[in-house]
C-alpha cells in the first residue's frame, strides 16, 4: 500500500499560512503532484475497506474536495 508522501506535509503547512491565489499560483505544481499522490492513496484505501464493507463511493477523485470550494 501507499502512504501520503512527506512532500505533501510541508505543501500543506506552507498554504495553511499561505492561503491566497498569488502563492498557490506559484505552487500549483506541487499541489498537482499532491492531489495525484493522495488520490491514488485514497484509491487503494476503498480496495481494502471495501474487502469489509461495500463503499457508496467508488471513484477516489470524488473523495477529495477541490481546492475552492464555494
Amino acid at each position: 500500500m501507499s502512504f501520503i508522501h512527506p512532500d505533501t506535509f510541508p505543501f500543506l503547512r506552507e498554504i495553511q499560512e499561505n492561503n491566497h491565489k498569488q502563492w498557490f499560483e506559484a505552487n500549483k505544481e506541487r499541489y498537482t503532484r499532491a492531489r495525484k499522490q493522495f488520490i491514488s492513496f485514497i484509491g487503494e484505501l476503498i480496495v481494502r475497506l471495501n474487502k469489509i464493507e461495500t463503499l457508496p463511493v467508488q471513484d477516489p477523485a470524488r473523495n477529495v474536495f477541490r481546492i475552492y470550494r464555494d
